[in-house]
């Protein structure tokens, strides 16, 4: 991840890493969209993504 961080800031752009997650401690986001939906969506603009998989915070699902 580091080298790619590296290579997309040399390439003058921002290296950012897109996080997914169906809630957080504090709430619901989103239950409709899955990952894979999302990473589609915005795999042009990430240098790399983070899923957060805990399942009773972030009511995450088994997608793999």
């Amino acid at each position: 991840m580091v080298k790619a961080i590296e290579r997309r800031n040399s390439e003058g752009y921002l290296a950012l890493i897109a996080e997914y997650k169906r809630a957080s401690p504090s709430g619901v986001i989103r239950l409709d969209l899955d990952p894979w939906t999302y990473f589609n969506h915005i795999s042009q603009y990430a240098t790399g993504f983070s899923v957060l998989v805990e399942p009773f915070y972030f009511l995450a699902r088994q997608y793999l």
